[in-house]
């Protein structure tokens, strides 16, 4: 077995994707980079998009299951049909991640299906959002997009950017 702890570089290193490496060189590759500062190959998870304080419209117990969201709304934020999403709802502090479906243009709609539908009332307000997987580097640059709503969820505003008491 190799030993990585005499690397100075993560390209001294071998490719850490080489299927030769078990679980265990992987583990040690990772901590040896980390202790001598040099990130190893990996991607970390961000915000991709948001609809924040959507007012929840329907609830559907006897469906398949997901999210269905006016087109529009999705569009703007960045977010397919299908895509995985978390939803929280802002009145009770529930988390749960479902999937969108398109539900019809301009309707404002925002309705949670089958199971979901037990974790929302209708009227609640929830943020839906969706991540995506990137590089460090990739996520330096990375600007998500905000979607701000009124209560009969058509677009107040969007944004690129998102701080603590702060908007771009």
């Amino acid at each position: 077995k190799q030993t990585y702890h005499n690397f100075r570089t993560t390209s001294e290193l071998p490719d850490f994707h080489d299927k030769k490496m078990d679980a265990t060189e992987k583990k040690c590759y990772t901590m040896v980079c980390w202790k001598k500062g040099m990130m190893p190959d990996m991607n970390i998870t961000m915000l991709k998009g948001k609809i924040h304080r959507a007012r929840v419209i329907q609830a559907e117990l006897n469906y398949v299951g997901s999210i269905t969201v006016d087109p529009v709304l999705m569009e703007a934020a960045g977010i397919l049909e299908y895509e995985k999403v978390q939803i929280v709802d802002v009145e009770n502090g529930s988390r749960f991640e479902t999937y969108t479906i398109a539900g019809e243009e301009n309707s404002g709609m925002v309705c949670l299906n089958g199971a979901a539908a037990r974790q929302v009332q209708v009227g609640d307000h929830i943020i839906l959002m969706a991540y995506c997987e990137m590089t460090p580097e990739e996520a330096k640059e990375h600007k998500p997009k905000v979607v701000f709503v009124v209560e009969e969820n058509r677009i107040r505003r969007v944004s690129s950017y998102e701080k603590h008491g702060q908007l771009d």
